[in-house]
């Protein structure tokens, strides 16, 4: 088997490092910008968009199909579109939490003194709900949007097979959207009823979220205690 033969049994099997390593090897051999964008293609779907774009930029201004040239610039496109989603959510998940405030510990009487409570903004448990929420949506949306972006490249396609494997991308990157965007707004609802929660009792409540909604524990505030507010 030679080795463009071993190039494609391995992105048939989903090897895509693998694949990308032998494509290099033909290209090299060759110098034929459609086993250059073989490569790229293998890196984009193995994760490494940061190596895919220069490789789709080599066919944009080297190749000497049209449709090679379409399709890649297309593929940078996508690859931006991914890298600043994945930047998104790293910013998301690494912002600072706000510090909890220091309580006044003196006492003046000997009664005991109550702590006061956390505010609302200042909760953990809200605030790491809404942040994930608030990536998740953002990353769904993000993907949701190349689905369509895929959908709509398939019509440049060069042959049947890059035609399906198009449309099989976009129905892979519609699904994946679309699952992401829905748990990011489960997560976002239910961090803002979390604070909504905490604002309303002044105390601890346990939240967590499930997959038939959001789980409340603890002593909701009775109608009298709504109504002396």
């Amino acid at each position: 088997m030679c080795i463009r033969d071993s190039a494609d049994v391995a992105t048939r099997e989903g090897r895509w490092f693998d694949a990308a390593a032998e494509y290099g090897i033909v290209f090299e051999a060759t110098g034929d910008l459609r086993v250059r964008y073989a490569q790229a293609e293998a890196l984009r779907y193995g994760g490494n968009c940061v190596d895919a774009i220069p490789m789709y930029e080599e066919c944009v201004e080297g190749g000497q199909s049209a449709s090679i040239k379409s399709l890649s610039a297309g593929r940078i496109e996508v690859c931006e579109e991914e890298l600043a989603a994945a930047r998104a959510r790293e910013d998301a998940l690494s912002a600072p939490s706000i510090p909890d405030a220091n309580p006044d510990l003196t006492q003046t009487t000997d009664a005991p003194v109550r702590e006061p409570a956390t505010a609302w903004y200042r909760d953990p448990a809200g605030d790491g709900l809404v942040a994930v929420g608030l990536a998740a949506s953002v990353a769904g949306g993000v993907v949701l949007g190349l689905g369509r972006r895929e959908g709509n490249a398939s019509t440049d396609a060069a042959n049947d097979r890059d035609f399906g494997d198009s449309i099989d991308r976009a129905r892979t990157l519609t699904l994946a959207g679309g699952v992401t965007l829905g748990v990011g707004g489960a997560l976002l609802l239910g961090g803002v009823a979390r604070w909504v929660v905490v604002h309303r009792r002044g105390q601890d409540v346990g939240l967590a979220v499930h997959r038939n909604g959001v789980l409340v524990s603890g002593r909701l505030p009775s109608l009298a205690d709504l109504r002396r507010r």
